[in-house]
């Protein structure tokens, strides 16, 4: 854990570079589709988004790491979304991983993006304040709400 959390503290600076978001998206969708028979991926992607400026191995850890909580959240089994869209208004791309799983707790919304090290069977507790870190590295902002009739969303945007 003491190793996780050192990673942690000195993550790379981001190698950035125009590139396509949907090309990682399916990239990391298509070893997922293989490695979980009993989870159902559906991939939305707007078509019409640019190219964007980011680090292609950062975005692949954010994305492994939502979809890693989404699929533990469900089981292994069950339905699993991710969807890129865009909003030019705001010059935003904006990325959701939605699960069925058990949801967040009320008392846990707060603090789901705080690096705390905990012996998990899977984890150390980390991931969530990595993504985040991540994510404010690459000018975005991300947030968790709860998906309706049940589940999580993990929503994160990116300048255009």
């Amino acid at each position: 854990m003491v190793d996780e959390f050192s990673k942690f503290a000195r993550l790379p600076t981001p190698q950035m570079a125009y590139q396509s978001l949907h090309d990682v998206i399916n990239e990391v969708t298509t070893l997922y589709r293989g490695a979980h028979k009993d989870v159902e991926l559906i991939v939305e992607l707007d078509e019409d988004l640019p190219s964007l400026n980011f680090d292609r191995e950062q975005l692949k850890r954010v994305l492994v790491n939502l979809l890693d909580n989404a699929i533990q959240a469900m089981q292994q089994k069950g339905r699993c979304g991710s969807r890129l869209s865009s909003d030019m208004k705001r010059r935003r791309a904006v990325v959701s991983v939605a699960d069925e799983g058990v949801g967040i707790a009320p008392e846990d919304q707060e603090k789901l993006f705080v690096a705390i090290l905990y012996a998990e069977e899977d984890g150390t507790g980390l991931g969530l304040a990595i993504v985040r870190h991540i994510i404010t590295d690459h000018e975005g902002q991300i947030h968790a709400s709860q998906n309706q009739p049940k589940g999580a969303v993990f929503t994160f945007e990116l300048p255009v």
